[in-house]
């Protein structure tokens, strides 16, 4: 999904108007405009896992796991401007925080009281192509058969 909102052709925005918490507080920060409302909040913190199986497979999805999301976070602070670190310290036993402490922390551009939507021009051309095949049909009365032939 980030690599999806990094390279789409359309630029993705977020508004966060309530709650984006967890998975939802992350994509947002990977949008290219990211605005939250003035009683919103958002929450950041650390993987939770369970297990189950046997202990290899376990053991091989623990560590990609790890690795994974260590990347996704190194992300999330370099585009906020915070060392790694002291992002990772701030979301271990969850980071929240309330619209002005959302923008501080450079996880939204803007707090905005109200967003407007403009209706962009489009155009819509319509194309038809019709083909027409002549059938001629011949029923004989003997036989009550049907023929169809195309000429």
């Amino acid at each position: 999904l980030v690599d999806t909102i990094e390279n789409i052709e359309s630029p993705v925005y977020s508004v966060i108007t309530s709650k984006a918490y967890s998975m939802a507080a992350m994509i947002s920060v990977f949008c290219k405009k990211r605005y939250i409302y003035p009683h919103a909040t958002m929450m950041f913190h650390e993987a939770s896992y369970g297990a189950l199986g046997e202990d290899p497979t376990i053991r091989s999805r623990m560590e990609f796991n790890v690795k994974y999301l260590d990347r996704i976070h190194t992300q999330i602070a370099q585009r906020i401007g915070m060392p790694v670190k002291k992002y990772r310290d701030k979301i271990r036993d969850a980071w929240w925080v309330l619209a002005n402490e959302a923008l501080k922390a450079k996880f939204v551009d803007a707090v905005v009281t109200g967003i407007s939507y403009r209706k962009l021009n489009t155009e819509t051309t319509e194309i038809k192509k019709t083909t027409t095949i002549k059938k001629k049909r011949t029923i004989r009365r003997d036989s009550k058969q049907i023929l169809n032939t195309t000429p």
